[in-house]
């Protein structure tokens, strides 16, 4: 598979449960990362968090210092009251969120003092300072790799 070179790198995985491609594919991709020997920290966030929350959930799955973190967004908790569940709003959210929490933008892109030598190139199409890799292309979810 594709993918098998990846559970030698650092990598940072984030998708949300209502995203119905990148959530399935993102399982996949990490259980054959599992399978090859990759140690992964897990984690179900929920999107609705305050920046305060999402910072304590940083700190704790960023403690354990496995190469490879994987945090799925609660199903439910991305898509804003009232807007449409429909085609890829449960992906788009997953963005408008990923990107919006400093500590994985920051100490994943190598940024923050607190994470030295972390130096990522982030990836998925929303990102625009930022290298974006052809086999990240083809998933829906973000993922940073180091």
């Amino acid at each position: 598979m594709l993918v098998k070179p990846l559970a030698k790198k650092k990598l940072w995985n984030l998708v949300s449960q209502d995203d119905e491609k990148a959530w399935p594919t993102e399982n996949a991709i990490t259980a054959v990362l599992e399978n090859e020997g990759a140690k992964i920290s897990r984690a179900i966030w929920d999107g609705t968090w305050t920046s305060e929350q999402f910072a304590d959930a940083f700190k704790k799955i960023d403690a354990e210092r496995n190469p490879i973190n994987y945090v799925a967004f609660r199903k439910g908790t991305v898509i804003p009251t009232g807007q449409s569940s429909a085609a890829a709003s449960g992906h788009r959210n997953t963005w408008r969120i990923g990107y919006s929490i400093p500590e994985i933008r920051n100490g994943y892109f190598g940024r923050a003092p607190e994470a030295p030598g972390r130096n990522c190139v982030g990836m998925g199409s929303k990102a625009t300072d930022i290298e974006v890799s052809s086999i990240e292309a083809s998933t829906t979810a973000l993922r940073w790799s180091c």
